[in-house]
């Protein structure tokens, strides 16, 4: 979590500072650090194997979609609906599969 508030913090900066002189509401650029830097996590839990990349996903579609149909792409909101619902889709079944696993037996010696 403070891996993502000062990325988000740091990347909110940079963004400021490219998008300059590029006309856009002070909180677009939190909205989209916080996609980004959601991005990254996500993608390294992936490659890290761990299941809580769900978690960000989620956090991720939930700034992603509104703020691209705010911005006027509309078919990429929709797109990325689609995504956000394969992504609570998926979570769910992992909740469900993890709740349901049981440990190995040990073995008989």
């Amino acid at each position: 979590m403070v891996t993502m508030v000062l990325g988000v913090a740091v990347a909110q900066q940079v963004f400021t500072m490219l998008g300059a002189g590029w006309p856009a509401p002070r909180w677009y650029h939190v909205a989209d650090a916080w996609i980004f830097m959601g991005s990254l996590l996500a993608t390294y839990a992936m490659a890290r194997g761990w299941n809580e990349f769900w978690l960000i996903w989620i956090g991720v579609d939930l700034v992603g979609v509104p703020l691209l149909w705010h911005s006027g792409y509309l078919p990429t909101a929709v797109l990325y609906a689609v995504y956000a619902a394969f992504v609570l889709y998926g979570f769910v079944v992992w909740l469900r599969a993890s709740r349901s696993e049981r440990p190995d037996a040990e073995p008989a010696t």
